[in-house]
């Protein structure tokens, strides 16, 4: 009995010897069994017997960042009680980059702009991005951080209709809109807001469109009726909780006067009527408003729309964030705006910083050196352009996040990333941008498995709103070391975070 048990295991171990061999030798060999596929497992996979995708440098760095909680006051503040103080902080900031050129840092004109002028009139921060931003989403977070450090109040720029939920507010329009961007239904003319979107109203429309209008709709087919429109109506409700004082317009290129009557869209009490001038370029109109209103409707009327591009909500000073988030875009389009109309809006808003959040729709993609080389000269044309309407502003560029796929039935980061990064980087540099390392931050290669794990990202790359949060923080945190050394540098006394 003995000696047979002993010859079935050597024949076994024969068997399998064979199909290792085998397998090596022809790796896609596949065979149909019981209805199902057969194939081999791959000989690197059966001799790896290390674990798979673990990625302990993420898991440390979020242990570190989740307990900190919900301070701002890290272990880089509290450097700056000790006389080496500016070593390291230069130490601690390794994932942001604010290398000078002649002596300059490219954020220096951003907290010029906020030790000088935030307690007279507002400074603008724009946050550009694609999907991963819509609805407010991480820019809320940078904005109250913001704010609790250098003042401001309100939301900033509000459009007219937003494809995600709001965190703060909802917004719809009428059906006789036409809403044009820089990603979809393009302007020839170029004179696009500063947020890369136009809206117009129309005095007719079909009426059970679902979205506001956009150019070259095909109506053919099933016959609908179109309906007359007397005014192009917006609608605004902002939560309670939100503190701002005023309610502007942003519009521009109008041949006629346009009528604006808002309504408190709770009781329907007439709140205001204001005329908003001709022009031939772009222009704020601040309207009267009463602050205790939250749940208002604004009605457009004129002969021929002026082109609309959005509301600003917010306060007399401080510093304001503003989100322009386009789903699905890479940020290329930004470059279709007329640059003398991009340098004026800068200049009347009073923009000091640009914050860039591109790459996760071109991540899969990238596949091969052409391709990156591509990705590259895109965001330094992208850089070069806002860098050329406005050179005394600061510009921030962030690296694309971890991101994965599927590859053989396990979730891994996408391949190319890394010199994704790299190439960000490059062209950031290159253009004189200050650039934050986010990638690294969340940890480098197969990062998003541990964010994924602690339900802080999804696998494809976008982050719950606790994820959302927690990149706000190390943002700003990374900026506030980055602020401490502008005072440094300036001889001033520092302002513990």
């Amino acid at each position: 009995m003995k000696k047979k048990t002993i010859e079935v295991i050597l024949f076994l171990l024969l068997l399998e010897g064979l199909l290792l061999i085998f397998s090596v030798i022809n790796p896609k060999f596949t065979m149909p069994i019981l209805g199902s596929e057969f194939k081999f497992m791959d000989y690197k996979t059966i001799t790896d017997f290390s674990v798979k995708n673990k990625n302990e440098a993420a898991d440390s760095l979020l242990s570190s960042y989740l307990d900190e909680g919900d301070s701002t006051k890290g272990k880089r503040a509290a450097l700056l009680t000790k006389s080496f103080v500016f070593k390291k902080l230069n130490d601690q900031n390794i994932n942001l980059t604010n290398k000078p050129l002649n002596g300059v840092h490219p954020l220096d004109a951003f907290f010029e702009a906020i030790e000088k002028s935030r307690s007279k009139e507002v400074v603008r921060i724009s946050h550009y991005g694609d999907s991963q931003l819509e609805g407010d989403r991480i820019t809320c977070y940078i904005r109250k951080y913001i704010q609790e450090k250098f003042g401001g109040s309100g939301i900033g720029f509000v459009p007219f209709d937003d494809v995600a939920s709001h965190a703060n507010l909802t917004v719809d329009c009428s059906k006789n809109w036409k809403k044009y961007t820089v990603f979809h239904n393009r302007l020839k003319s170029g004179y696009y807001g500063a947020s890369g979107y136009v809206y117009s109203f129309t005095k007719h429309a079909i009426e059970d469109a679902d979205s506001t209008i956009t150019e070259g709709d095909d109506n053919s087919g099933e016959q609908k009726s179109s309906k007359a429109f007397k005014s192009g109506i917006v609608n605004l409700t902002i939560q309670k909780y939100i503190k701002f004082n005023s309610i502007s317009v942003m519009y521009g290129r109008s041949t006629s006067n346009c009528t604006v009557v808002c309504y408190n869209a709770s009781t329907n009490e007439k709140l205001f009527e204001e005329s908003l001038e001709a022009t031939e370029t772009f222009k704020i109109h601040k309207f009267n408003f009463p602050e205790s209103c939250y749940n208002m409707r604004f009605e457009f009327k004129s002969n021929e729309s002026p082109d609309f591009y959005g509301f600003l909500v917010e306060g007399k000073n401080g510093v304001q964030v503003d989100n322009y988030a386009i789903r699905g875009h890479s940020g290329d389009g930004l470059i279709l705006i007329n640059s003398d109309y991009l340098a004026k809006q800068i200049k009347i808003l009073n923009t000091k910083l640009v914050i860039f959040q591109y790459g996760a729709n071109m991540v899969p993609y990238v596949t091969s050196p052409a391709k990156l080389k591509y990705l590259e000269d895109s965001f330094y044309s992208l850089f070069m352009k806002f860098k050329t309407a406005a050179p005394n502003i600061s510009l921030l560029a962030l690296s694309a996040n971890d991101m994965s796929r599927k590859v053989d039935g396990e979730y891994k980061s996408y391949a190319y990333l890394p010199q994704i990064r790299d190439a960000q980087k490059r062209a950031a540099l290159k253009a004189n941008c200050a650039f934050w390392d986010l990638y690294s931050v969340m940890g480098g290669e197969n990062s998003i498995l541990a964010w994924t794990k602690k339900k802080l990202a999804s696998h494809d790359g976008h982050f719950t709103q606790k994820g959302q949060e927690l990149i706000a923080k190390e943002l700003y945190k990374a900026l506030i070391v980055e602020y401490e050394l502008y005072l440094y540098r300036q001889n001033k006394k520092f302002k513990l975070s």
